[in-house]
């Protein structure tokens, strides 16, 4: 452990009382008053409201309302009972927030507890040792490229547990573990499949710039290529969003590129909502959806509803 990293004063304060509880010191039914803490341990208000609270997320305590009522330790048994899963991934999002909240659903209903945590709010690396204290039995991952994978490699005798959801975006899958990941290879070859069944001769394929591209991007690319030139045979081409360029760039880049292609042509935009830079190019062109060009997006979020007429997508499923 990184032992030159402070543990922060309310962690000092849940660690003791939850080693009172779990030595008998404290006993079921017991109750633990805020201001007998704070003269014992002579700490702020602020610092033991947050140490109960991450012992009431823990299973350890339970609140009562009412005045001077305290809160009540439960047994040690019905703790064991709620085993402990970390949560490491976004939580907002279109995409994101509908798996965790499936992830958590399922979970609480298997009697699991989950600890939240969003890697790209919080720093890991001051708070793993602090995360790795709950003893929990798994780590589920969504493994895009922002999430720290070095601290995994720095800690891998002490994790539990580790479960990668919908993507894994290291070299190889070298952690001992389960991978429940979305086939982006697929994905990308039913779009570009479903374009050429529809009859459209020409391929427009929407995506970030190559030097932004994650993995799972890269294979819906390569599936989109393969489904549709299986099928269609015909022109095919990648329009890559440079970074940093503004929406009417945007525009006139994308309309330059219809044009080349003319009617009759399919546009795959590799999220949902990159469908919106192709709907104004269309109007601006006069052209109409889907019978002059056809738009599929990537990942059937509620983007799909906003725009007129609606767009078709190709779902992950994430709650699968």
């Amino acid at each position: 452990m990184n032992k030159t990293v402070p543990l922060p004063l309310y962690y000092k304060v849940k660690e003791s009382l939850k080693r009172d509880i779990k030595n008998g010191i404290l006993g079921k039914g017991d109750r633990i008053f805020p201001e007998k803490v704070i003269e014992k341990f002579r700490v702020s208000k602020i610092t033991v409201e947050r140490a109960i609270q991450e012992l009431v997320n823990e299973g350890y305590l339970k609140r009562e309302r009412g005045k001077g009522k305290g809160t009540v330790i439960i047994s040690l048994e019905g703790i064991e009972n709620r085993r402990i899963v970390y949560l490491m991934m976004r939580t907002k999002g279109h995409l994101y927030y509908p798996l965790a909240e499936s992830i958590m659903n399922n979970l609480q209903g298997d009697g699991y507890h989950t600890l939240s945590y969003n890697f790209e709010n919080s720093n890991l690396e001051e708070r793993w040792e602090e995360i790795l204290s709950f003893e929990g039995e798994s780590m589920v991952i969504n493994g895009i490229s922002s999430f720290p994978f070095y601290l995994l490699d720095k800690y891998i005798q002490e994790l539990p547990f580790l479960v990668f959801v919908l993507n894994y975006e290291n070299e190889e899958k070298k952690y001992r573990g389960g991978y429940v990941l979305s086939d982006y290879s697929q994905g990308g070859y039913l779009a570009g499949k479903h374009m050429a069944e529809k009859g459209y001769k020409k391929l427009l394929v929407y995506t970030y710039t190559v030097e932004s591209y994650h993995i799972g991007q890269r294979e819906f690319i390569k599936g989109t290529e393969k489904g549709w030139e299986e099928t269609a045979k015909g022109e095919i081409i990648i329009l890559e969003e440079k970074k940093g360029m503004r929406e009417k760039e945007k525009i006139k880049k994308i309309k330059e590129k219809l044009l080349a292609l003319g009617k009759n042509a399919g546009v795959i935009c590799t999220e949902d909502s990159r469908a919106r830079n192709i709907y104004q190019a269309a109007r601006e062109l006069e052209w109409r959806i889907p019978e002059d060009i056809g738009v599929m997006g990537y990942f059937n979020t509620p983007w799909c509803e906003v725009f007129h007429p609606t767009l078709t997508s190709i779902s992950v499923r994430e709650e699968e």
